[in-house]
């Protein structure tokens, strides 16, 4: 969804640009907020979560450039999974994963979660709560 209205923003101020007849000042504005524009659409990424029973795996990709492969972010088996959190921001929230591997104790990966409904966020926050549970369960 966000990114349809980033897309739409983008054109109707290129069509802006292109139509009419401003002053110079009015037209550096465009244009500074086409490339802003234009960045966060390059720079947006969307996350698939999959949870198979014993691995997580987590993939991001571009949502208009995919190839027929997606290679996993992140591939961790479920018992090195400690904690989970969620950072709320302005638009973006950040899923933060706490991990304790054999060789590295407290090891984090942040992940921007742009475009999540409420939702998808608290199905994600299920899934992990449960697989927290199993692995405080099974030590």
């Amino acid at each position: 969804m966000i990114m349809r209205v980033l897309t739409a923003m983008i054109i109707v101020v290129f069509l802006a640009l292109v139509c009419t007849p401003w002053h110079i000042t009015a037209k550096m504005t465009l244009v500074i907020a086409e490339i802003i524009l234009i960045r966060i659409l390059l720079k947006a990424k969307c996350i698939e979560y999959e949870f198979s029973g014993e691995c997580i795996t987590i993939k991001r990709f571009h949502p208009f450039y995919q190839k027929k492969r997606i290679l996993p972010f992140a591939e961790f088996p479920r018992q090195y999974l400690k904690d989970f959190t969620f950072e709320e921001s302005q638009m973006i929230s950040k899923l933060i994963i706490v991990l304790n591997t054999g060789k590295r104790k407290d090891y984090t990966m942040k992940l921007q979660m742009a475009g999540f409904n409420d939702q998808q966020v608290k199905d994600l926050a299920k899934s992990l709560e449960s697989i927290k549970k199993t692995n405080t369960n099974e030590y």
